[in-house]
């Protein structure tokens, strides 16, 4: 197993630092790389925040298949967000509404067609 993670740290560095890659202009990946400003846990007993959603969001928690339930229809919205909670918001037109994961909008869910989500 040492043998392998040090062939597998000569190859990371080989490839983020000396291998110029055509999709990036001939340049190496680490000269691409730019850390996130965003503070992030360090610590495993630390736990990112509760997401926090508008009072006029109806919030849902994306059941097995990504799907939440919503106007009495199963509406996809995400596998990845399985078990996660998402905020249902109205938009200005009737019928249609968005569906956030936190402060990112996620999917729309239409009920104008037919009276079906979409």
């Amino acid at each position: 197993m040492a043998a392998a993670q040090r062939a597998f740290d000569r190859f990371r560095t080989v490839y983020n630092t000396e291998r110029l890659h055509h999709a990036l202009g001939m340049a190496v990946p680490a000269s691409r790389y730019r850390a996130s400003p965003r503070p992030f846990p360090e610590t495993v007993p630390e736990t990112l925040p509760e997401l926090v959603y508008d009072d006029d969001d109806e919030v849902r928690i994306v059941r097995g298949k990504g799907e939440v339930m919503f106007a009495g229809h199963r509406v996809f919205v995400s596998e990845g967000l399985t078990g996660e909670p998402v905020g249902i918001r109205p938009t200005l037109t009737d019928g249609l509404w968005t569906v956030h994961y936190g402060h990112h909008e996620v999917t729309t869910i239409d009920h104008r067609a037919a009276g079906q989500p979409r």
